[in-house]
């Protein structure tokens, strides 16, 4: 971390001994860019900075692009606010009271509850329709896309109608699954499209003129969808949806409650302030809106509001981005490039991408801001994983919440890439899927708070990787994971070592209201938890031998080799750094090995062991028993707050080797 500041401040330095230019919203595009006579837009601002060592001032204000904001081989450059003032960057345009009118329709009209018939307006579309966007596919297995138009209010996008507004409808009755590429049925020309059951009368009071769309998880637990309605059909109680699906549509049995919907973009229920519904036919968005319509504004931008390629030492700073319709910052073989200081909010795709490649070093965020965006926050892909060369890329001292809008399973709040990353004392909480995917090798996270997460699904963890052993080399220090529940009692973990995900290390971490168990051992090997707290979960650990079935010839654990094959494992740097790996298949990979646990502590759980197949226990290493009472305080300060720390004097009474946990360290610094 130090050497990324001394970088920063150099980049300071640099720019402070260079050109100043100052941007004012009452500033002119023709003025010298001074302090006194400022320019007025950022595009120019930028290019009176030129290519190194310059500072671009923002006075207070908002400030709309109509295109992206890009930086080509840029360095020691810093664009921020001037003073603290506060500044806004939008992808939008802003709307006034004069851009709504009431609806013109009766028909319309009349499908509106009587409540809010007087309330409801219109923004109508049919003199300008390229800015209007209609509602497109969403979910898992989709490539994440720009999102449709919205309206935010005060940074904060309003929400798509929906029935029922508070629970979903469970599937009964499959007529026809559709095509499912995951398990292998065969595409059809046109293909088939999944059809259900439909039980409830008031479906069909929906007219759908503006298009109907179906949200929910069909079938597998932790993959969601939203796709168009194709039919109602009121005689025979179908639905007929207009698009396949990752697995298909299966029916709800003993277990399967997670098999739900919900119909989004439904006039008929559109009722609560903030509520609207696209009419992709007609061009026109209809809105209930809230009191206070001031700070309206409709999301347009389709690129990302910031790209930067191959630049190095550029830092924006004290800036609130919001209102476009695809990314919020993209960086590209840049390095010691940093956001500080910084808000996201409001974008319909990925807050912010670093990297891929060796080039994309030492690039991060420091105390930052990501929230309401629509398919995931932060993606940290620098460095190589080939040549295991680290891209020391980072997050420190963010908070992380609602990062799913749009696109609900696999879109985590940190997603890790190639090699050598980091998150430090981050808060990642509020979201239906995982916080963290843990893909790539050597990544560290240390310090972080996380919480009520995986609220929607099943079959996930808090932190997840999972289906190639050759990623390998991480570790989770520190860390508290904790109201980890999505209320489907179908495991939901704190770390999750999917389908023979091999070689992590867990230290000193506490795992607290776990639904199903603080760590689930999927198979794999080389994995340790020490000096660790578990409690208040069914188990604190469970495990299982699931490569005697995955790895099977035909399964999709088989193409394990090819994952081998890529990284050269047989070879350097990977035998090496990994030297376990050398005779994996020789090792029969079915069973696990080198499983290390010990010197935890235990408080409130069930069991400490849940053993998924007969002879799991068999596979574990350096495990002790636990020599204390699991339902007796093991020295907690605070029974229902293990964040209050220990009495190590209790606790070594126990295990005299444990290590104290740096409590007050976990969570997000003060600046």
């Amino acid at each position: 971390m130090r050497n990324s500041i001394l970088i920063i401040a150099a980049a300071l330095t640099l720019a402070s001994c260079g050109k100043r230019v100052f941007v004012s919203v009452d500033g002119d595009d023709n003025a010298a860019g001074r302090r006194r006579c400022p320019v007025a837009s950022i595009g120019k601002a930028l290019e009176l900075a030129g290519k190194e060592g310059a500072a671009v001032y923002l006075r207070e204000g908002r400030y709309e692009i109509s295109d992206g904001i890009r930086l080509d081989s840029v360095s020691n450059l810093s664009v921020s606010a001037y003073r603290d003032e506060k500044v806004v960057i939008s992808g939008g345009v802003r709307l006034t009271a004069g851009d709504f009118r009431k609806i013109d329709d009766e028909r319309v009209v009349s499908r509106l509850k009587p409540s809010v018939r007087d309330k409801a307006l219109m923004l109508d579309f049919q003199d300008n329709p390229e800015d209007f966007h209609g509602i497109s596919a969403k979910g898992f297995g989709r490539r994440p896309s720009s999102s449709w138009s919205e309206i935010l209010v005060d940074g904060r996008p309003m929400t798509l109608s929906r029935w029922p507004k508070d629970r979903e409808i469970q599937i009964q009755k499959v007529f026809c699954s559709g095509v499912t590429p995951r398990r292998g049925t065969v595409l059809t020309a046109p293909p088939k499209l999944p059809e259900i059951r439909i039980d409830n009368d008031e479906v069909y009071s929906f007219a759908g003129d503006e298009g109907l769309w179906l949200w929910g998880y069909f079938s597998a637990s932790y993959a969601e969808d939203m796709i168009p309605v194709e039919k109602i059909d009121s005689v025979e109680h179908r639905m007929k949806l207009g698009l396949t699906t990752k697995y298909g549509f299966s029916r709800c049995i003993e277990g399967g409650g997670h098999k739900r919907w919900a119909m989004m973009n439904v006039l008929e229920e559109m009722s609560v302030p903030g509520e609207y519904v696209l009419d992709s036919g007609r061009k026109r968005m209809y809105f209930i809106p809230p009191e206070n319509i001031e700070n309206l504004e409709l999301s347009m931008l389709d690129t990302a509001m910031v790209t930067l390629t191959d630049c190095s030492g550029v830092l924006f700073r004290n800036i609130t981005f919001q209102g476009g319709r695809n990314d919020g910052v993209v960086m590209e073989g840049c390095s010691d490039c940093v956001l500080e200081n910084c808000v996201i909010r409001g974008v319909g795709r990925l807050a912010v991408h670093i990297g891929p490649g060796a080039d994309a070093v030492r690039n991060g965020l420091r105390h930052c801001e990501i929230y309401d965006v629509g398919s995931g926050g932060v993606e940290l892909y620098g460095g190589d994983r080939l040549s295991l060369t680290p891209g020391e890329c980072f997050l420190e001292d963010c908070r992380i919440h609602n990062v799913n809008r749009m696109d609900k399973s696999y879109r985590p709040a940190v997603k890790f890439g190639e090699c050598g990353n980091r998150i430090s004392h981050c808060e990642i909480y509020d979201a239906p899927s995982m916080a963290v995917l843990l893909n790539g090798n050597n990544q560290l996270v240390e310090y972080c708070d996380i919480y009520d997460v995986c609220r929607q699904i099943a079959d996930q963890a808090a932190i997840y990787y999972g289906r190639n052993p050759t990623e390998r080399g991480s570790k989770i220090n520190y860390t508290y994971i904790h109201n980890v529940r999505s209320g489907w009692k179908k495991w939901i973990f704190g770390i999750y070592h999917d389908d023979g995900a091999c070689g992590v290390d867990v230290y000193g971490c506490i795992f607290n209201n776990i639904e199903t168990s603080g760590a689930n051992i999927g198979g794999g090997s080389d994995i340790s938890y020490t000096n660790c707290i578990f409690m208040n979960s069914v188990a604190a650990l469970s495990i299982d031998d699931r490569n005697a079935i995955n790895g099977k010839e035909g399964s999709y654990c088989a193409g394990y080799k090819k994952k081998f094959e890529n990284v050269k494992y047989q070879e350097t740097p990977y035998v090496n750094e990994y030297p376990e790996l050398k005779n994996y298949y020789e090792e029969r990979p079915e069973n696990p090995k080198r499983i290390e646990v010990r010197n935890n502590l235990y408080y409130k759980v069930d069991r400490i062991w849940e053993a998924y197949v007969l002879n799991s226990r068999n596979y574990l290493h350096g495990y002790e028993k636990y020599p204390y009472d699991i339902s007796r305080n093991p020295g907690l300060i605070d029974e229902e707050d293990p964040m209050k720390g220990l009495d190590m004097k209790k606790v070594r009474e126990i295990l005299p080797d444990f290590q104290p946990i740096p409590f007050e360290k976990i969570g997000v610094r003060d600046e």
